[in-house]
């Protein structure tokens, strides 16, 4: 009976561990996507003719309906700054 205690330890110290590691792992994700959101907002600025690309990719790459609406003002604002070459 000792024996299953102690594996049943091993395994909750495992998940235990690999709870922890996830963890890390969303962490170091979320800190990436943050300076990619800096990044590409400073381009914007910096860069206006680069926002009809930008404005594309977000309509192609931003799936999820929470994502879509936290990004309605952003693109309507630089949607905005866009210059029409005539």
């Amino acid at each position: 009976m000792a024996d299953i205690k102690t594996l049943e330890q091993k395994r909750q110290e495992a998940l235990d561990k690999a709870s922890r590691l996830q963890k890390q792992i969303e962490k170091q994700l979320n800190g990436q996507k943050f300076v990619l959101g800096g990044m590409l907002m400073k381009i914007v600025e910096d860069d206006p003719s680069r926002i009809p690309q930008i404005l594309s990719d977000i309509d192609k790459y931003v799936t999820r309906k929470a994502d879509i609406s936290r990004l309605e003002s952003f693109k309507s604002e630089i949607g905005n700054r866009v210059v029409v070459e005539s």
